[in-house]
Parts: C-alpha cells; structure tokens; sequence
C-alpha cells in the first residue's frame, strides 16, 4: 500500500512544486484550484497559501434565491447549489426566471450552478416526490442549462453514490460528484486502496462521458473528505491525482458537517500540509 508520510523536507519543497518521490505524479497534468463548504471558507482560506486561486461550495435552501451571485468569499470560484422552490413547478414553469436571470446575469467568469444536488435513486436528501423522479431530476437540469446559455455560468449536476444515466440529462456543462470515503467502501485491510476508489470514479466518468458525448466531460468534487480522520491525506492525495488526469479541475473539501461523513475543521496539522501541498503541486 501506498505511504502517506510527508517529511519536513518534504512540506518546505512544496513551495517550488516538488512532489515526494513515490506519493505524487512526476507531474501535475490538469490544474486543479482548491477550496471548501462556505461554512468553513474563511478558515480554510486563512490555512492555505496565499496568493493561489480557490473555489467554494455556497448552498441556498428552498426559496432563498440571491438577488445577486454570492461574492462573499472575495475572488473564490463559487459552486453555487440552489433549490429553487420545495414546488418545481414554479421552477419549470417560468415563475422564478426573472429572479434566476438576475442571479445568472451578474455571476463572474468561472462559475458553476445547480438546482437540487444529490438528486439522486433512493432519494438521500428527502427531496419532495415531484423532484426525486428521474424524469423531473432531467427535466430540472435541462432547464437549469437554458438559463445559463449564454452567460458567463455554466450549469452541472452535482449527485452522490454511483451514477446513473437515466437521472442525468445530456450535455450539461459539468459533472459533479460530492465524494467521500463512506466507511469502509475504498478499503482494503483497513487501509484506503485506491484501486477501489479509482474503479467507482472510472465508472461515474464512463457515464458522464455518455451524457456528454465527450472524451473529456468537465468534472468536479463539489464536496469531499473522508472519516476517520487518519484517511484524510491518502484520501485527498489520491482523490488529486485521479482528478489532474480526468479533465477535473475544482476539488472543495467538506468540513464541520451534520451527517457525519467530513471532518472537523480544523484537522490536524498533517492534512493542512498535505492540503497547502496539494494546493501548490497543482496550482498550473
């Protein structure tokens, strides 16, 4: 199994991009811009290297439509998650075009929408029957699609567990997956084998290729970490290097959450290494 031990040496070399010999690609092929839940953002950002770009994961429960594209968290890429009403037909109907236009219109480049994320089979979120059925789910994402044509936003999906082609609507702009360790799924002899966690991503990316009808679908981890807290360096370092190599390029770790799958911010002093080393190795 893979070692995840990170020397002093190790952590001062980050700085210049050098990656440990044995843990990390000889080279970083895809940027990947790094951020968190918004919860945490100010934290997370403060703990992190200055002056390299992030990302945040910013949610608006039912009904709570901005008036404006959130910008609290500076010049961070926001992944926004919206539910635009607990009635999707005030959705599809048209009733929230003029404040969802509003929204659109005044988001900055780099940014990433989706209605209802984690819509997905078995209904994880306790979505209302007439949105957790996967022809409203598509329904939903294509018409989140043809309010962003055209602007500077670019609509996606965001799910959770294995995805699966008939709750997913075709050419979206991006594909994204709100991924953790989930007990002991990625394990082997209670290490974390990235065989399996590689073999689950490989199978959601051959779906989204199908949606797509690209080689290489925009990928994104809009929400990630893993529990027990001791996967937490494995788990981004081969979360990383999975994503450099598959068009992925946004990861937002996910800490201080209720359900009980993130960590506590902050973690301990090994993960905010790895993370300010991630950060940089794969910053260009």
């Amino acid at each position: 199994m893979i070692a995840y031990d990170l020397s002093r040496r190790e952590v001062l070399r980050a700085g210049g991009l050098a990656p440990a010999a044995g843990m990390l690609p000889a080279t970083a092929h895809g940027r990947i811009i790094w951020g968190s839940n918004r919860g945490v953002w100010e934290k997370f950002n403060a703990a992190m290297h200055a002056g390299l770009q992030r990302s945040v994961r910013t949610f608006y429960d039912y009904g709570q439509i901005p008036l404006s594209w959130p910008d609290s968290a500076g010049n961070a890429w926001v992944t926004l998650s919206l539910r635009p009403s607990r009635d999707v037909s005030e959705l599809l109907d048209g009733k929230l075009d003029p404040q969802l236009k509003a929204l659109i219109s005044s988001a900055p480049a780099h940014s990433q929408l989706t209605f209802y994320h984690e819509n997905n089979p078995g209904n994880p979120l306790s979505y209302p029957k007439s949105i957790s059925i996967a022809t409203a789910a598509v329904e939903i994402q294509r018409y989140g699609q043809r309010l962003c044509a055209g602007s500077r936003v670019r609509f996606g999906v965001i799910i959770v567990g294995p995805a699966v082609a008939n709750w997913i609507a075709p050419h979206l702009d991006w594909y994204g997956v709100d991924q953790y360790l989930f007990g002991t799924r990625y394990l082997t002899n209670g290490k974390l084998d990235p065989r399996k966690l590689y073999k689950h991503l490989d199978n959601d990316l051959a779906v989204f290729k199908h949606k797509s009808g690209l080689r290489h679908p925009q990928v994104c981890f809009p929400e990630t970490n893993a529990h027990p807290a001791r996967y937490q360096e494995g788990w981004f370092t081969e979360l990383a290097a999975w994503a450099t190599e598959h068009n992925c390029h946004r990861i937002q770790s996910f800490w201080d959450g209720q359900q009980g799958d993130g960590g506590k911010w902050p973690p301990g002093k090994a993960v905010i290494r790895r993370l300010r080393y991630l950060s940089a190795l794969y910053a260009k």
